[in-house]
């Protein structure tokens, strides 16, 4: 009988890895599509253009400012979301989760086209570049945030991964205070 739990629990996280890795394929592939994405209207501003041009400066103002209000509005998204399941394990993956979707925008700012742009606008010392400062900002102590729970919760995860599955209540009984020095550790 026990080797026959022993290969339910096998089974049981085997399937638990597949689910978790079919999740990370589906972000990953979100993320590749450009679910989000800063644009730029018109390219041939890159090219071609004087920095002591008002209307150069004027369409890259306005394009950091539409950036800023999509940025913020992703900004306000993300930190609207919340973990849809009460489990452990669906915890740890809401801040692995996090942790992509905010990297996947602090990547776009760092696009070539973007820098580009940020850069012509920081040489005049542009004040249109505090807010999408400030944002960018924000975002990178959201990662931050999000990147040292999927951590801290990583630790626990073996544990967590037992409690959830294991059907034999000594296991669990022996795994307790494994889990609880990992939670102190955490705390």
């Amino acid at each position: 009988m026990s080797s026959s739990n022993e290969t339910l629990t096998q089974r049981d996280q085997l399937q638990l890895g597949l689910n978790r890795f079919r999740l990370h394929i589906k972000s990953t592939l979100r993320q590749m599509q450009g679910e989000f994405n800063l644009t730029i209207p018109n390219r041939d501003l890159l090219v071609s253009g004087d920095e002591t041009d008002e209307e150069y400066v004027e369409n890259f103002e306005f394009i950091v400012y539409n950036w800023e209000r999509i940025l913020q509005e992703e900004m306000n998204n993300e930190l609207n979301r919340r973990v849809l399941n009460s489990s452990p394990l669906a915890e740890l993956e809401f801040w692995h989760e996090r942790s992509i979707r905010i990297t996947s925008i602090l990547e776009q700012m760092k696009k070539d086209d973007v820098m580009k742009i940020i850069r012509v606008l920081t040489n005049i010392d542009s004040p249109s570049l505090s807010g999408f400062n400030n944002i960018k900002l924000q975002l990178q102590s959201y990662l931050l945030e999000a990147t040292d729970n999927y951590k801290f919760l990583l630790t626990i995860d073996r544990h967590l991964k037992i409690l959830q599955m294991e059907k034999s209540f000594q296991t669990i009984i022996h795994m307790l205070p494994n889990l609880m020095q990992g939670l102190k550790t955490i705390w």
